[in-house]
């Protein structure tokens, strides 16, 4: 593991000292790669990210040269890039060329399990996270497997739009938008289709998810770290939001400068 901290020295690195690290892995199209380079970029400069898996789902050919150029802020060692044809489209079912979500996040998963990791975390291109919540999951919760965050629809760099549909009342709270991204790599999951939803859609692999043990360890982490980008990048399925309510929220300092870049 030690290959991929920037300096390996107890004094000077916390994550030397508690042997801790997040393996990250983002399944993107070739056409949000360079999003994901600029959203992955960011998370690289925690020392506790040691791995950057990227697979591009639709296309086995891209040049894996030019891609390495996109990641900046030289963390390009904690980034891999891998290719392959997991089809296209999300209405589109997968016997007539539809994305297989299902097969291209378990293919990546497969890659990441195999690395000197401790955690393993689903990214999305359009995700960005506080850069003092990758620490957290490896300093304050190593007796846990796995981490909720709600997740926060950014509206500016400095206010968040949510609306009814968004609040889930779960264990006493009302929390808004609840995801499990992050968990030990020990649990070994995988992705399946949704019971819930993949009756709906034409694409079954649509929404899929891990399906987590009875009795896991989860943490909740209240504080706002986890945040949403499709609205600020006028994403077209962002429209719901257009009656939802805006509220203030502070943004760590890096973040929010981080954020002026991706959205030039």
């Amino acid at each position: 593991m030690s290959e991929h901290i920037i300096n390996t020295d107890p004094a000077y690195c916390k994550q030397a000292k508690y042997r801790c690290s997040v393996g990250i892995f983002c399944t993107v199209s070739s056409d949000e790669l360079l999003l994901a380079f600029k959203t992955l970029s960011f998370a690289a400069r925690s020392e506790f990210v040691s791995n950057i898996l990227i697979l591009i789902t639709d296309n086995e050919n891209i040049n894996q040269n030019y891609a390495f150029l996109e990641s900046s802020e030289c963390f390009s060692h904690k980034f891999e890039v891998k290719c392959g044809n997991y089809g296209s489209g999300y209405e589109t079912s997968i016997r007539d060329g539809g994305y297989d979500q299902i097969s291209a996040r378990n293919a990546a998963l497969d890659i990441l399990y195999k690395k000197d990791v401790d955690w393993v975390m689903q990214h999305d291109a359009d995700d960005v996270y506080d850069l003092s919540f990758y620490e957290k999951v490896c300093t304050d919760y190593a007796e846990h497997q796995a981490v909720m965050t709600e997740c926060y629809t950014l509206n500016s760099t400095s206010s968040y739009i949510v609306n009814s549909k968004m609040y889930k009342d779960m264990y006493g709270k009302k929390l808004i938008n609840p995801h499990i991204r992050v968990w030990k790599k020990e649990l070994n999951l995988k992705f399946h289709k949704s019971k819930l939803v993949s009756d709906k859609y034409a694409n079954e692999t649509r929404h899929c998810g891990v399906e987590f043990p009875d009795g896991m360890k989860l943490i909740l982490i209240k504080k706002p770290s986890h945040y949403h980008l499709h609205r600020l990048l006028n994403k077209r399925h962002s429209n719901f939001l257009d009656k939802g309510n805006a509220h203030e929220i502070n943004l760590e300092v890096e973040l929010e400068e981080k954020l002026k870049t991706i959205l030039l």
